[in-house]
């Protein structure tokens, strides 16, 4: 059977016509549905479910078409056939010229073509509205990739107009009208100058505002503003007088008045200053209007100051600067006091940068004015759990944070190390960075990442990630493109430990430490110690010892006395290469020159490089300094560093008790703590030691 011959025997079977049927059907059902979808308040994916569930069922009408009404007719066009033959009414009269059994047959095989066309048809058409039903499931319900931007506050949004209405004089003053009239002005100039939306003329507004006013009740909510401005906003307002007060209030609806998208005020000011509350509405007004696309981003239920949104945001560009970035989120907090998310940020700040104590105060304060908004008191328990060193619940939270708000790059990045480093899961980060994976651009290209400050440091966290699964070449193949730039260098360690840990690539490791010699010599020293200690974690000291060297040989008592860093990688070389002597004379003066140094570490190794020197009575000295060093808010950092001791000179059972207390106090999985520390390696196979590294899971 052509394909001709198929097409004009679905006509005269009507399967174009029962089609047709369905498709126009569809259609009017859909028309019903979009228009009831918003009285009936119906989910706005409603139509959406409607439209995947008329695809989908359209192959499978096909095949009804077929079972109940094609196939039945075909089987009865050869009933009736074979009745003829059997009554002998089949005669050439009839146009039948073939024996009687040869035309049966080619009608039943006639029928066999087209049931094979048909359902071959039918399973075009069905894979067909698959993938159309595939394609909106992926761009309707399923999470897209993000594409990271930055806000842009000059940018003029596309067909936003914004009607700005004449405020309402409740003073009972004629005079005041003169107010009235500045608040319009002066908001409007606000929406301009910030390119926040396209602003309905000053003309317009005073021609239109009473009739549009006077029509809204006997017309409709909403349908006069819609035909004669047809804006996607209408900002409306009045002000009174209140104990010799002014007092403005606003609110900000759609462009059919239907519906308040905000409400704010009363902004109180002196009676004879009523530019102070014309400023502070025009602020809130701009604030509400530049963070409205944002919805799930906004921590607070009233907009904040617009100039304070503005220092935020040029916060953001800073991040990195910790000395601007403080200032300007502090001019935020100086112009809008109530800005949650700035406080928030400053907050983090005082955590990561500050004074702990001092965030766990904000914490406390911040905790009294959270009402009802889940976001805030989302935030405010992970902050609690972080200040607590409760890491598991520091996880849940923030995993929290990130299901509301997950493409926003610092909360990703958040994510991303807490995951690693808060609680051990390094299976989780493959999932979390690749939900923003602008970065593979930046890879690509072997580009500077001077435009994306966190860029560098999370390819590497995931690099670290994929070391922490055992999988070296993902790591390799990760960060090989940056091997040859210049700079990186935090990065180029992760890169060191895969190619130390998968084996081989000697030659590569040797390059990326000689490159950094001329580039900067202090760096260079730090890579000489990195990989060194990288070669003696996998018992490899033959490697190892070339890069101790390179430091010992670089750094004499003449180099070391004009600073004091170069004592303490000089010190860990020696105390790393077995040279215990040395060690304890280096690191030794290291803490003799920065007696305050608050690094209980450096206490508990010189105490490792005494005891193995034989020094014991100093070692016992030192480990009491070290238990001197207990404060607040160290996360397990002082037990930590008595474990490292105690698993250096070999005391299981008291190097345990000491890491389970460091764990169960918040101490982070650092890439070279744990069973990633040289000093604790001959336990990590332990049941005992597995244990704690999945305390928090």
């Amino acid at each position: 059977m052509t394909f001709r011959e198929f097409l004009n025997e679905c006509r005269d079977k009507d399967v174009f016509k029962n089609l047709s049927i369905y498709v126009v059907s569809s259609w009017v059902l859909l028309q019903v549905v979009s228009l009831l979808a918003e009285p009936l308040n119906l989910p706005r994916t409603s139509l959406t479910i409607l439209l995947l569930i008329l695809l989908l069922a359209f192959p499978l009408y096909a095949f009804f078409l077929w079972q109940y009404r094609i196939k039945p007719e075909n089987a009865l066009v050869r009933s009736e056939f074979k009745a003829q033959i059997e009554n002998g009414t089949a005669s050439s009269k009839s146009g039948i010229d073939v024996e009687k059994a040869e035309k049966l047959a080619k009608i039943e095989e006639g029928h066999k073509k087209f049931q094979k066309k048909y359902f071959a048809s039918v399973l075009v058409l069905g894979l067909l509205s698959v993938s159309a039903s595939a394609f909106i499931v992926r761009t309707n319900f399923l999470k897209p990739k993000a594409v990271l931007a930055m806000p842009q506050l000059s940018a003029e949004r596309v067909s936003d107009k914004i009607a700005v209405l004449t405020f309402d004089n409740n003073t009972g003053n004629p005079d005041n009208d003169i107010i009235g009239k500045m608040v319009v002005d002066w908001i409007m100039h606000g929406i301009t100058q910030n390119g926040v939306g396209q602003v309905i003329s000053p003309k317009i507004i005073e021609d239109y505002s009473k009739v549009l006013k006077a029509s809204v009740v006997s017309l409709g909510e909403g349908e006069v503003v819609q035909k004669y401005f047809n804006p996607s906003k209408v900002i409306d307002g009045s002000f009174y007088k209140r104990d010799g007060k002014l007092l403005f209030q606003s609110s900000i609806t759609d462009g059919e008045m239907a519906k308040t998208l905000v409400s704010l005020g009363p902004i109180e000011c002196d009676s004879e200053s009523p530019l102070d509350c014309v400023e502070e509405l025009k602020q809130r007004i701009l604030g509400f209007l530049a963070t409205e696309d944002r919805p799930l981003e906004n921590w607070q239920e009233t907009p904040p100051n617009y100039e304070a949104y503005k220092y935020l945001l040029e916060a953001d560009n800073r991040y990195g600067d910790n000395e601007a970035y403080f200032e300007l989120i502090s001019k935020a907090l100086a112009v809008d006091s109530t800005f949650f998310e700035a406080k928030v940020r400053l907050l983090e700040y005082y955590f990561n940068y500050g004074d702990k104590k001092v965030a766990d105060s904000i914490v406390d304060v911040l905790g009294k004015k959270v009402n009802n908004n889940r976001r805030q008191w989302n935030l405010l328990k992970m902050y609690e759990a972080l200040l607590d060193g409760d890491n598991g619940n520091t996880y849940k939270y923030l995993r929290n944070e990130y299901d509301i708000y997950p493409f926003d790059i610092s909360t990703n990045t958040s994510l991303i190390t807490v995951a690693l480093e808060c609680v051990n899961k390094p299976e989780d980060i493959a999932e979390i960075f690749n939900d923003i994976d602008i970065f593979n651009e930046l890879k690509s290209k072997q580009k500077d990442f001077e435009d994306c400050l966190q860029c560098e440091y999370r390819l590497r966290q995931k690099g670290w990630a994929e070391i922490e699964l055992g999988n070296y070449q993902n790591t390799i193949d990760l960060l090989q493109p940056f091997e040859d730039t210049r700079g990186n260098h935090e990065l180029k360690k992760v890169l060191i430990r895969a190619y130390v840990r998968k084996g081989g690539n000697e030659e590569s490791v040797r390059e990326i430490v000689s490159n950094f010699e001329l580039e900067d010599p202090e760096v260079f020293h730090e890579m000489n110690l990195f990989a060194a200690k990288e070669y003696t974690y996998v018992h490899n000291d033959s490697l190892a010892q070339p890069y101790y060297e390179n430091i010992v040989n670089a750094l004499d008592d003449t180099t070391i006395s004009a600073n004091n860093e170069p004592l303490l990688v000089l010190g860990y070389a020696h105390l790393y290469g077995g040279d215990y002597k040395n060690a304890s004379k280096y690191l030794g003066l290291y803490l003799e020159k920065n007696p305050q140094t608050p690094q209980g570490e450096l206490l508990a190794r010189l105490a490792i490089a005494y005891h193995k020197s034989g020094n014991t009575a100093r070692a016992t000295t030192l480990l009491g300094e070290l238990e001197k060093r207990r404060i607040p808010y160290r996360y397990g950092r002082i037990d930590y560093a008595f474990a490292e001791y105690y698993g250096a000179i070999g005391d299981e059972e008291k190097m345990m008790g000491y890491l389970k207390r460091a764990v169960a106090d918040g101490k982070w999985f650092k890439p070279d703590s744990f069973h990633n520390d040289v000093f604790l390696l001959p336990y990590v196979s332990t049941p005992e030691f597995k244990e704690i590294l999945t305390y928090w899971h």
